[in-house]
């Protein structure tokens, strides 16, 4: 999972080489948590998301 993690983020950079960007998951999902730390995300914190709470990750970019 955290391969296909990076390689979304790595062709997401591709076209939006400026960007940051996120990831929302369930708190209770620890394994998915997990999945993103391992990718370079940082928890942000929690965050609402279509009505439910969630956990927020964030990556920065660094610029060119």
């Amino acid at each position: 999972a955290t391969e296909i993690v990076l390689g979304c983020l790595d062709y997401a950079e591709t076209v939006h080489p400026s960007e940051s960007f996120v990831a929302v998951v369930d708190a209770k999902n620890v394994a998915s948590r997990r999945v993103l730390e391992k990718a370079g995300l940082a928890h942000v914190g929690p965050a609402e998301y279509r009505g439910e709470q969630r956990e927020k990750y964030a990556l920065k970019r660094k610029a060119p």
